[in-house]
Parts: structure tokens; sequence; C-alpha cells
């Protein structure tokens, strides 16, 4: 019994790379869903006279926060816009306006998925290559 306790004490298990980003991209995923049916659920409240913000403000300042500790501002900018620029008035997907030195692109993101993955792209190209 006594071996069986020592097996362990010199066992190291890591984790992949992949495994720690495809956690990462999962639970990034979720919580923004999260938010934005939180969002758009606050608007709606808001449409039929209801006053939630005193209710509301401090979880999302919080949660917002939290955000902008683990991706940065530039990140959250983005995040901000998906969840509340994302969407006209009608309900139609406006493209985010990426302005890059000298030329100007248009991204259409859909859902959460595409918003991670166009966050992943765009810190590639701003991370200088080792």
């Amino acid at each position: 019994m006594e071996a069986l306790r020592k097996f362990g004490d010199k066992l190291k298990v890591r984790e992949s790379n992949k495994s720690i980003q495809t956690k990462e991209k999962e639970a990034f995923v979720k919580t923004i869903s999260a938010l934005e049916i939180s969002v758009s659920r606050a608007m709606a409240l808001e449409e039929l006279g209801f006053d939630i913000e005193r209710i509301e403000e401090s979880y999302m300042e919080a949660i917002e926060s939290l955000l902008n500790i683990h991706y940065g501002s530039w990140k959250i900018d983005i995040i901000y816009w998906y969840l509340y620029d994302r969407e006209d008035e009608d309900g139609n997907i406006q493209p985010l306006i990426i302005e890059n030195a000298d030329k100007q692109t248009e991204a259409i993101v859909n859902n959460p998925t595409e918003l991670w993955e166009l966050l992943c792209q765009m810190e590639k190209q701003i991370k200088p290559k080792k």
C-alpha cells in the first residue's frame, strides 16, 4: 500500500497547450453567449418600461472588469461592440470596421465562436513573430 502512495509523488501531469486553448475557447464562448442573452433580456425589459439598471449595473461592471483584466482593452472594445453595437435597431448584423495603419477592413461576426476566432486572428497579426 505504501508503494502505491509513493507512486504518485514523482508523477507530473501537464495539460497540453491545445487542451488549454480549447478550454479557454469554450469558456469564452459560454461567457459571451451568457452576456449576450443577459444584454438582450435587459434591453427587452427596458422596452417594456422596466428599469433594471440598478440591479444589473454592478453585476455587469464586475464581469466587464474581469474580462478586461483577462483579455485587455483592445479585445474588450471588440467584445463591447459585439454585445452592444453589432446589431442595428432592426436586428441586422453590422460589420466591425477594423482600421489598421494604412488600410480598413470589415468583419462580419455572427456568433461568439466567430468572435473568438476574430480575436485570435487579430492577436496573431499584432504579436511580433519570434
